[in-house]
């Protein structure tokens, strides 16, 4: 958590000030968004609707609508499915808007950038901040060159023998030119077949439009080694259904299971499970 955030004064003079001018609750999602203690300071995070609602004291209904509206005023950037928002102009003010490629800040910014997950977002950012932080995309720092397999020839000797060329590493050629890019062989493996715990997991959670990017959950559970968890994970979903907090409004406000499983929402499971109560006295 960071103990400080900057705001500058054009929150309230510049296009997006000018243009939410009037709508309170509006304003206070935009200045939650710049000061969240979830938070970093490239202006990139993860932050579920629930989070802005039960922090600011403002109903979920009406935080929703001040995101919405933002949104459209190009204040910031928001995927359902992960629950990833981008502020566009937080990096700006809070780090700066030029920067030297020896800055520290730099190798701050760009391991940041290496931990958004691919989508819109990452592009934008990419896009946004690329000259000013001097960002490397994904797969652009390559290896250093292999050595040559034959020494240079001296001098007067002939130089028409031949080498033979270096076998490609196997998984490389044009997936390795062009990183993130399946090949036409891989589109035509059959996909990984998913752990028993995380079928279970997944048949568990509630259906919703936001029950989007199983293979991303996956790839979350099998890097953090779930598996073991699963029963608890689990058992937390299925207590989670009959609460308050996920039940009403149609599951309106169920949480997408991709930024459920980053963060770990299961520990502290009974802190979760008492939410409902922080939530119902306000709204």
């Amino acid at each position: 958590m960071r103990d400080y955030s900057k705001v500058s004064s054009t929150i309230w003079t510049g296009k997006t000030g000018r243009a939410i001018r009037g709508d309170a609750q509006t304003q206070i999602v935009a200045l939650y968004l710049m000061t969240s203690p979830h938070a970093n300071m490239i202006g990139v995070y993860t932050c579920p609707i629930i989070y802005i609602s039960h922090e600011t004291g403002t109903p979920l209904q009406g935080a929703s609508e001040g995101l919405e509206r933002l949104i459209k005023a190009g204040f910031c950037t928001y995927e359902d499915d992960s629950e990833l928002v981008w502020v566009h102009e937080m990096a700006k003010y809070q780090i700066g808007d030029d920067l030297k490629a020896s800055d520290n800040q730099v190798k701050g910014v760009q391991k940041q950038y290496a931990e958004i997950p691919q989508g819109v977002i990452k592009q934008g950012f990419f896009n946004r901040y690329k000259d000013v932080f001097h960002l490397k995309q994904d797969g652009e720092i390559q290896a250093p060159l292999q050595a040559p397999l034959q020494a240079p020839c001296k001098p007067g000797t002939s130089t028409s023998t031949s080498t033979s060329t270096p076998p490609t590493p196997e998984g490389c050629g044009e997936c390795f030119e062009n990183p993130g890019q399946p090949t036409p062989d891989s589109k035509k493996q059959p996909p990984a077949e998913f752990t028993p715990g995380f079928a279970k997991f997944w048949q568990a959670w509630p259906s919703t439009d936001r029950k989007q990017a199983r293979g991303k959950c996956f790839e979350v559970w099998k890097k953090a080694k779930l598996e073991a968890d699963a029963a608890v994970i689990c058992g937390h979903v299925d207590r989670m259904k009959t609460t308050e907090q996920w039940a009403k409004q149609a599951g309106q406000f169920i949480p997408a299971p991709l930024p459920y499983l980053r963060e770990k929402r299961w520990d502290g499971a009974d802190a979760v499970d008492s939410m409902p109560s922080a939530f119902s006295g306000g709204f």
